[in-house]
């Protein structure tokens, strides 16, 4: 399960520099609420592990 979160972090890291860096302006208004979902979804999964 590590190396999955790790392998997402880092790809997520990788597109917000590079593809995300200008983002489309729909999601880009948008960015804050994707993020927390994404936090809670992955957030949750990794605390019960």
């Amino acid at each position: 399960v590590e190396v999955l979160e790790i392998n997402i972090y880092l790809q997520r890291e990788n597109l917000r520099r590079t593809k995300w860096k200008k983002a489309v302006p729909m999601i880009n208004a948008h960015i804050y609420e994707i993020q927390q979902i994404f936090q809670l979804r992955y957030f949750n999964q990794t605390q019960n592990s």
